[in-house]
């Protein structure tokens, strides 16, 4: 008789418990650890196929620990060895630090990768020689000399692209959106109560993607009589009025304003970030390995006050850019290389409509079909300290150096949005800036949710054709579309150019890599 496997550890936030909890015949107040055990017993190596949310968890087998980490990496998991050679697993780099015997030495292949701004590059390591990571979508077979890192989500093999209107499309969008959102709302609530609910905010820039979370949010704390705790901005407050007034008087444009107005109609106050530009103390006074600093400063500078505000959980729109809300790279391309006629004369109507001369508009229709080495250059946005890290990098590393290389010529020439939105995930920087945060929260005691980042919604974008991401100049078509009478038109016409945010960015810049990053 086969013996079910043994969970040893789990961190699991299930956005689909009630569903598993009826087909897997549990009592429904099982918590997520019993739930995923449950599906471990039942479909063994085919469970995390049908979690959905944020979810690590690792099983015994004769060989050792085998760890599997949710399909975005929305969930952290780092594993190493102590001086007798005993497998320890956590999602928080400061507790297997504090391991004994673990090698804290620096990893000097991860730290060359990391200065190279790809954070996929060594997608299995982290700063510390001797503590591991499990790479988002794998399960990793501890046992061994070497580990064995095994995929369990395979996104370039997902169904292909599929013929569907936007106006369809952006219908099925808004579906999603409300039913991601909703989960999650309820997986807090499952979870904490009606404290945790209490407790939900959430970040607003002005965006598309902060603004339709926050707004879809607070449609389903409403229906309780609640709504968010507060609107996180990273905008400075007044106190940086000095620093900021050249790019306001520049732009004519200070994004404070429409946060804040934005909060209004969500029925909730702003909490702008602190006004020092400086780095946030306590995170000077932190070990770099386990308190990484590729997360936004100013996010780092507001931790430490969120839970004494009451504040427990909060929505993040990251991960939208790359899917939902993607700006349609390499549509262009796809559409003049398969030849689809009436898709390249909208774009062409699309540019003359905005004024642009017909000679110009042509060139700009046609030419993204042109080969790679014909079609025009773009001098990439790298600062000469840059350039020379990679130059030092190449010379120590040149394997790790030809897969940066790699990967920047599988962006520049995507043939599709697809095809960019598969480079991206390889790139590794989603779940980055989710490992960091995470850090963060665990800290403070507070957490973060992505509903931009359900599996259901991902899986779906890769199933678009291009035209629906893109026409002509105007991007992030069908997220527009989806969500066009959620948000005011201000947020709706937004290009994302914040002069404020942008200028304190600017003047806390580090030099750097591992003093930080600001955000993409």
């Amino acid at each position: 008789m086969d013996i079910a496997p043994r969970l040893l550890w789990c961190e699991a936030q299930l956005t689909n418990h009630a569903e598993l909890v009826g087909e897997l015949g549990l009592d429904p107040a099982t918590d997520d650890g019993g739930v995923v055990a449950a599906a471990v017993a039942r479909w063994a190596e085919a469970a995390p196929q049908h979690l959905l949310g944020a979810f690590a968890y690792a099983i015994d087998s004769p060989d050792g620990p085998v760890i599997t980490r949710d399909a975005l990496g929305v969930m952290p998991a780092y594993w190493t060895r102590d001086a007798s050679g005993q497998v320890h697993i956590s999602d928080c780099l400061a507790t297997l630090a504090a391991v004994d015997g673990v090698d804290r030495s620096p990893d000097e292949r991860y730290v060359a990768a990391e200065s190279m701004l790809i954070a996929g590059l060594c997608p299995d390591r982290t700063a510390m020689v001797g503590v591991h990571r499990v790479p988002p979508g794998t399960r990793v077979h501890t046992g061994g000399r070497v580990p064995v890192v095994v995929p369990w989500w395979a996104p370039g093999d997902l169904s292909g692209t599929r013929r569907v209107g936007v106006t369809e499309a952006a219908e099925e969008l808004r579906e999603l959106l409300t039913t991601a959102v909703a989960d999650h709302l309820a997986m807090v609530h499952r979870r904490h109560g009606d404290a945790g609910l209490d407790g939900v905010a959430a970040h607003v820039s002005g965006g598309l993607d902060s603004t339709a979370v926050a707004v879809l949010a607070t449609s389903v704390l409403a229906k309780s009589g609640r709504s968010l705790r507060a609107a996180l901005s990273w905008s400075p407050g007044s106190s940086d009025d000095d620093l900021v007034a050249g790019a306001i008087a520049d732009y004519g444009f200070d994004e404070r304003q429409l946060v804040e107005d934005l909060a209004r109609q969500l029925g909730t106050t702003v909490r702008f970030a602190p006004p020092a530009i400086e780095l946030a103390p306590w995170m000077a006074e932190q070990d770099p390995a386990v308190f990484p600093r590729v997360t936004v400063r100013r996010e780092s500078q507001a931790a430490p006050t969120l839970a004494d505000a009451g504040i427990s959980h909060v929505l993040s729109g990251w991960g939208g850019d790359e899917f939902v809300s993607f700006n349609g790279r390499g549509t262009n391309r796809a559409i003049v290389r398969s030849l689809r006629i009436a898709a390249m004369r909208n774009a062409y109507r699309d540019r003359r409509r905005r004024g642009t001369s017909p000679g110009r508009a042509l060139a700009a229709t046609l030419s993204p079909g042109l080969p790679w080495w014909i079609g025009p250059r773009r001098n990439p946005s790298r600062q000469p300290e840059q350039l020379r890290r990679i130059a030092e990098v190449a010379e120590r590393f040149p394997d790790l150096h030809d897969a940066y290389r790699r990967h920047r010529r599988q962006l520049a020439r995507a043939s599709g949005p697809r095809d960019c939105q598969l480079a991206l995930i390889k790139h590794g920087h989603i779940a980055q800036r989710i490992e960091s945060w995470h850090q963060v929260a665990v800290r403070f005691g507070y957490s973060y949710g992505y509903p931009l980042l359900d599996r259901r919604l991902v899986e779906w974008t890769l199933t678009l054709p291009p035209e629906v991401f893109r026409d002509g100049d105007h991007t992030r078509r069908v997220f527009r579309l989806a969500i066009a009478d959620l948000v005011p038109h201000g947020v709706r016409g937004s290009g994302k150019t914040d002069p404020v945010l942008m200028t304190v960015f600017a003047a806390s810049r580090p030099t750097r890599p591992d003093q930080g990053a600001s955000p993409g």
